[in-house]
């Protein structure tokens, strides 16, 4: 008989997904719930035990909708140990206990390591691809480099092009500095170089609060960014944040000057070596989206094309709380990305 029991976790020491997950997205760091805090979103974190053993962990983020309403969502999580269908029963009757108390319509699911759909489609609902296309919601898929080889290794396993110009760079007079303290000395620095990127790119921003927060949080000598400078110009920054052995490229930024040198490549590049350096085994650059709006498809033949894995996630999953509001708000989704 599976005796399974949830407990509320308070403090970091006692959640940690990575005992399940060596690679557990940030998403489900501690750090990462600070960040949604500092905004007003309420997170709450939870491990499932059996027997005494975690089977279970999870970060649960509250996003407010119209109404008093609100939806739930589990960024790259639960992180599940040895999967079972009363397992997957379990945290659904939990999380629905969670999602009520919180005037929830609906929670979204992005279980990791990956669970086969036919096995979740007997326990949950599908979600609409609809969803997909947001960017409070994860990629399907990341870009995983090993980084336990030389920096020669990792420069000769890169796509040429890339190699070149990373080379290229580092003989034009540009530098490349690691910052792992002091982070709001860099702030301001940050957020123009954030909002020249995002105008030339076409894509939002959050708000200044939000990363604001971001920097607030960072953890000296763990997190850390990586800039490019031109004599005592700053021209990139490549935000970098740990869980466990593995470093995640969440933000990258740069400023219109010196375009032809690849400040943002040398930059990154500075932030795969620096990770290197501290011993990390994997750098995540991220999701890699293969959609040609937005974007995405050029970020993410520009990640390929350091080298690495593409690491697949489980399909997206929700449990439907209130089915009416659920049915809206696909409608609504449905209806913006129609335009």
């Amino acid at each position: 008989m599976n005796t399974f029991s949830i407990k509320e976790v308070k403090e970091e020491s006692d959640f940690d997904p990575t005992k399940h997950f060596s690679h557990t997205s940030f998403t489900q760091s501690f750090l990462y719930g600070k960040w949604q805090q500092a905004v007003g979103r309420k997170v709450k974190r939870f491990v499932i035990n059996q027997d005494s053993k975690p089977k279970a962990y999870f970060q649960i983020v509250v996003h407010p909708l119209i109404f008093k309403k609100t939806y739930c969502y589990i960024p790259y999580g639960p992180i599940v140990d040895d999967v079972s269908i009363d397992l997957l029963k379990y945290i659904k009757k939990e999380i629905k206990k969670i999602a009520k108390s919180e005037n929830s319509v609906f929670v979204k699911l992005d279980f990791t390591p990956k669970i086969s759909s036919k096995i979740l489609n007997q326990v949950f609902t599908k979600c609409s691809k609809f969803f997909i296309r947001s960017a409070i919601f994860q990629s399907r898929n990341e870009r995983f480099l090993p980084i336990t080889k030389s920096e020669e290794e990792l420069l000769k396993d890169m796509h040429q092009k890339t190699r070149y110009c990373i080379r290229l760079s580092q003989r034009s007079g540009l530098t490349t500095h690691t910052i792992d303290r002091d982070f709001s000395k860099y702030f301001d620095t940050f957020i123009n170089l954030m909002q020249i990127t995002s105008k030339r790119n076409g894509f939002r921003l959050h708000t200044s609060d939000y990363y604001k927060g971001v920097f607030q949080n960072l953890r000296e000598g763990i997190d850390y960014i990586s800039i490019t400078k031109y004599n005592d110009e700053i021209l990139s920054a490549s935000l970098v944040c740990v869980v466990g052995k593995t470093a995640t490229y969440v933000y990258g930024a740069s400023s219109n000057a010196q375009r032809k040198q690849s400040p943002g490549l040398l930059g990154l590049w500075n932030a795969v070596c620096a990770a290197k350096q501290k011993n990390y085994t994997i750098f995540n650059f991220g999701g890699v989206i293969k959609l040609k709006f937005r974007n995405y498809e050029t970020l993410a033949n520009f990640k390929e094309k350091f080298g690495g894995v593409n690491v697949e996630h489980s399909d997206f999953f929700d449990i439907v709380i209130n089915p009416f509001y659920y049915a809206a708000y696909t409608l609504r989704r449905i209806l913006k990305n129609i335009k």
